[in-house]
Formats: C-alpha cells, sequence, structure tokens
C-alpha cells in the first residue's frame, strides 16, 4: 500500500484561505467562449445533416449569426465576468 494522499475540497480551502484564487480562464468551466461553441454544436447537430460543404457553411453562419450579444453578456456575468 502506498502513502499517497489525495487531495480533497477541504485542502482547496486551506489553500484558498478562505478567499477566491485567481482561476485560470483556460478552464471550459469558466471560459464562456467554450459554453458558445458548444452551444453551436447542439444547434448544429440538430439540424439535417448536410450533405455538401456549401450547406454546414451555410448552417454555421446562420447559427452564428443567431447568437444574442445580450446572451453572451449574462453568460459572462455569469461566470463572474472573467
Amino acid at each position: 500500500m502506498d502513502s499517497l494522499r489525495t487531495q480533497s475540497g477541504q485542502d482547496d480551502q486551506k489553500t484558498c484561505s478562505g478567499e477566491w484564487a485567481d482561476w485560470s480562464g483556460n478552464s471550459p468551466d469558466l471560459n464562456p467562449v467554450e459554453h458558445i461553441w458548444s452551444r453551436l454544436q447542439d444547434s448544429v447537430f440538430r439540424a439535417p445533416t448536410p450533405r455538401y460543404r456549401v450547406e454546414l457553411v451555410t448552417l454555421m453562419q446562420g447559427e452564428w449569426d443567431s447568437v444574442n450579444q445580450e446572451d453572451t453578456f449574462k453568460l459572462n456575468e455569469s461566470l463572474g465576468g472573467v
């Protein structure tokens, strides 16, 4: 049996000393761009499968154009303004 100790949430709290750490913007959970790409991907996968490249490009452009700026601001705020 090895003596490797696993890290717990309590260890994180001790490390942070009760203050929020400055988390990396590269974390997929904290990066608003990753959430927007996920929404686009979901929308495209729900649509009928394009048979040609031009159909895929048109579909992607339409979904991209439908991204609401207000929703992106709300998403950014919900993630703490990262």
